[in-house]
Parts: structure tokens; C-alpha cells; sequence
């Protein structure tokens, strides 16, 4: 998840960036990993690294399908 969640989330920020948005990336990315900061504690304390890495996954593909979405919809967040 984190390998291509990072991945095909460069490639939807690079697609915000090539239309002028720089906002709804950094908007995006700011609130998805300040939500995501007390899961990777926590995971980590109840699984250790394997919760770790399941969290951090699950922050990456998140983000990306936020992204994509605001893609897909048009909209910007600011």
C-alpha cells in the first residue's frame, strides 16, 4: 500500500500541480497525515512495525483517493 499509494499519489499531485493548483495538495496532505499520526502510534503500540507499515499504507492510498477525487470532481479545496 505505501510503495504504490506514494507512487500514484506523486502522480495525482503532479496533475494538481500541472493545473495550477498547488493548494489542494498541501491541504490534503497536511489534514491526512495530521489524522494519521495517532493511528501510526497506535498501531504501532498494539502490532509494532507490521502496524506501523499498515497505517502508513493506509495513509498513502487515503491521500491519493482524495486527491483523485478532487480531480475527478473539479473542485479545489482553496
Amino acid at each position: 500500500g505505501a510503495f504504490l499509494g506514494s507512487a500514484m499519489g506523486q502522480v495525482s499531485v503532479s496533475s494538481l500541480y500541472a493545473a495550477g493548483d498547488t493548494t489542494t495538495p498541501t491541504r490534503l496532505g497536511i489534514t491526512t497525515y495530521t489524522l494519521y499520526v495517532p493511528a501510526k502510534i497506535l498501531l504501532f503500540i498494539g502490532y509494532g512495525i507490521p502496524g506501523l507499515a499498515a497505517a502508513t499504507g493506509l495513509f498513502f492510498v487515503s491521500n491519493l483517493l482524495l486527491q483523485n477525487y478532487c480531480i475527478n470532481k473539479g473542485n479545489a479545496v482553496g
